[in-house]
């Protein structure tokens, strides 16, 4: 399995990135169940980078150290169809992930 040749650490660091941003509320705001988080640290790594300038730029070359630092193995998708990746990543670039379809992590399955 896929998730099999990941350690505990790239785990965790991955499902990091899934997690709501916590966002301050005003004071005065009252909860409801409408209140979701308005991002993910993963929605800001797919984020636009806007316009060019050297802003953009540093924020971007942060992104990916970001996602260098998570040091996935080259071999991570080795045993899957090139087709299913291809979906896998239209899901990714085009998903958003919300409070409400987020579930608690099930068990992991190591070989």
């Amino acid at each position: 399995a896929t998730s099999g040749r990941l350690t505990r650490a790239p785990q965790q660091q991955l499902d990091a990135l899934l997690q709501p941003l916590e966002e301050e509320a005003p004071a005065e705001a009252v909860p409801t169940d409408d209140d979701l988080p308005a991002t993910t640290p993963f929605a800001d790594l797919k984020a636009d980078p806007g316009p060019v300038g050297l802003a953009s730029v540093l924020q971007e070359l942060a992104k990916l150290q970001q996602l260098t630092a998570l040091a996935l193995p080259p071999n991570l998708f080795a045993d899957v169809a090139p087709k299913r990746l291809q979906v896998f990543r239209a899901r990714a670039a085009t998903g958003r992930r919300t409070a409400r379809s987020i579930s608690p992590p099930g068990p992991r399955v190591r070989p």
